[in-house]
Order: C-alpha cells, then sequence, then structure tokens
C-alpha cells in the first residue's frame, strides 16, 4: 500500500478511539431521542448506522432491478493505439436507466493483447475519486502501471477500465495523443459507478464480441475500486469472480462511524478519502438542522438506504 495511506489510517484509529470511549456523548446541541442514542455533531449514529432489515435489503435489490440499466446506442471507439504488445482503444457509449438520472454518455478503457481470442474479460474499477490515466499515477489508477504490476492477467486477459460519472481518463503521454474523455452526470460513488459498469460491459462485448469470451467475467478493483468490484458482483450475474485490494465494502460497525466523525470534524485527511466528501454532502449533512444540531425529524430512513447500497458485505 502507498505510504501516503499510512496517516489517513492512523486518523480513522484514533477517530475509532474516540468513538469507542464516548459511545452516548451529544455533541449536537440538543438531547437525543430516546436519549439512550449515540449523537455526534448532530447526527445520530444509532439511527444512520443500525444494521439492515431484510425489508430494507430486499428493497434496495428491488430498486436495483428496477433501473433495468443497459447501453443504448451504438459504442463507437473515440481513440486507439497499439503499444506495450496489445490495442488500447477508449470506448464511447452512451448509458440509459429505466429510472434516476437521464442518459449519460460515458467511456472507458479497453486493453486487448496481441492475439486475443476467445479471452476471458476482466474489469478492472480504480481507486481514488480523480478519474483514470493511461500511463501516469500508479497500477490503482493508471493502466500502464497496472499492466507492469500485473503482467500475467495482462497477457491472458481482455481489461476494460470504467471511468466514474464526472471523471475524466487522461492519456496525454501515451500512444494515443493527447486528449481527454470526461463522462458525464453526477458524481455517484460505488452507487451509479456500477451501473456505468455494467453498461460498459455491454458495450465492450458489443465492440470487440470477437476478441472475448462473455461467459467468463471476473472484476477486481483497489480502495473505491474494491468495494464498486463486489457490488459489481452483487448486480451483475455474468461476474464469476471477484478480488478485493484494501477497499471499504461495509459502512456498518465502528470503523464507519469513526470516519463519519472524522468528516463531520472536518477533518480533511478523512476528507480527501475515496468518496467522503460525497457521502458528507448527500448523506450525512443533510440530516441536520442548518446550525449542525440535531434534527430528529431528518430522513433517516432514505440515509440508510444510501449507506446500505454501498455496503457490498450486506449482500455477499
Amino acid at each position: 500500500m502507498p505510504t501516503t495511506q499510512l496517516p489517513r489510517q492512523l486518523v480513522a484509529v484514533l477517530l475509532l478511539a474516540a468513538v469507542l470511549f464516548l459511545p452516548a456523548c451529544d455533541t449536537g446541541g440538543t438531547t437525543p431521542e430516546p436519549n439512550t442514542d449515540t449523537i455526534f455533531f448532530g447526527v445520530n449514529y444509532t439511527r444512520l448506522f443500525a444494521e439492515p432489515t431484510a425489508a430494507e435489503i430486499a428493497a434496495v435489490k428491488a430498486g436495483w432491478d428496477a433501473r433495468l440499466t443497459q447501453s443504448s446506442g451504438t459504442p463507437k471507439t473515440a481513440g486507439s493505439a497499439s503499444f506495450d504488445g496489445a490495442f488500447y482503444g477508449i470506448l464511447q457509449h452512451t448509458v440509459s436507466t429505466a429510472t434516476g438520472p437521464g442518459d449519460v454518455v460515458h467511456y472507458g478503457v479497453v486493453r486487448i493483447p496481441d492475439g486475443a481470442s476467445d479471452f476471458p474479460i476482466l474489469v478492472v474499477h480504480h481507486g481514488g475519486d480523480d478519474g483514470l490515466a493511461i500511463n501516469a499515477g500508479s497500477a490503482n489508477t493508471g493502466v500502464q502501471q497496472w499492466v507492469a504490476a500485473f503482467p500475467q492477467l495482462a497477457a491472458s486477459t481482455v481489461q476494460i477500465w470504467p471511468v466514474y460519472r464526472s471523471e475524466t481518463i487522461t492519456v496525454s503521454g501515451s500512444p494515443i495523443g493527447g486528449e481527454t474523455y470526461t463522462a458525464g452526470g453526477d458524481p455517484s460513488p460505488w452507487d451509479y459507478d456500477v451501473d456505468d459498469s455494467i453498461a460498459f460491459l455491454d458495450a465492450v462485448i458489443e465492440r470487440w464480441g470477437d476478441f472475448v469470451d462473455e461467459n467468463r467475467v471476473a472484476a477486481m478493483g483497489m480502495s473505491r475500486g474494491a468495494n464498486t468490484a463486489l457490488l459489481h458482483a452483487v448486480r451483475d450475474s455474468r461476474i464469476d469472480a471477484v478480488t478485493n485490494y484494501y477497499g471499504p465494502t461495509d459502512f456498518y460497525g465502528d470503523g464507519a462511524q469513526a470516519l463519519a466523525t472524522g468528516v463531520l470534524t472536518g477533518n480533511e485527511a478523512v476528507l480527501g478519502l475515496p468518496g467522503a466528501q460525497y457521502l458528507f454532502d448527500t448523506v450525512i449533512d443533510p440530516l441536520r438542522n442548518e446550525d449542525g444540531s440535531y434534527n430528529a425529524s431528518a430522513d433517516y430512513a432514505s440515509a440508510k438506504r444510501e449507506v446500505l447500497r454501498r455496503s457490498a458485505s450486506e449482500f455477499l
């Protein structure tokens, strides 16, 4: 793991200690309801992080089924080149869902080794919030860096990298040319990441089906992508196997509550973790009154669903 992760881990440990040693503390400026609940900085942890019920799990699954995510139109190659013994393509397609946001223009990277025929497909889910690069960064966010780190997989599979909504694929300095490709839509870490990945797999099979065996598909992910890979397997029956590298898979328990405390206190190291700012802005902060105090009437049911649909461990 990169050394830059160590300070963030230390922060999480310290925040976890705070949660464990102050279980009944109310720093939200109001009296908890009921007064046995744990409330930090105006957020009721007891309500938000309560173990999901069977009915709640079933409701999330039904919501996923209702989306009917698919790739619409004809996918096209937006950029391509051959190097390191493989073909690289930037594939553009449109993601359509029956419910939720409208159609979104989406991109991803496809790498086909020379001589590939009926190769298994490996969906690689990248980490971080800053997009994907062809030849920059680490194996977590750079395609060629991943190839160098996993040479056997690179030679024996066709790899595909979906980018996430609103993120950019950067190809400057690579043989493909100095272009960038930015996916449409608003960010939705671990949730619509999966919708786009399902549709991208459809588009790849449609565009380059002669090179792949669509009955042999696996997924792997790192950091943010690890949980995305697991959720992809939960929601897409085509995924036969998953490998998860150091990613969050369960937003319940002491660790998640420690991270919630970090974002509520404005800790920059915690807010810099993938998806943390998004979860604060869209799930945690709206539960409070404008002055940051506890709002007993807040929509905790919806917030719980947002947490649940991002917790792959609850569906495995």
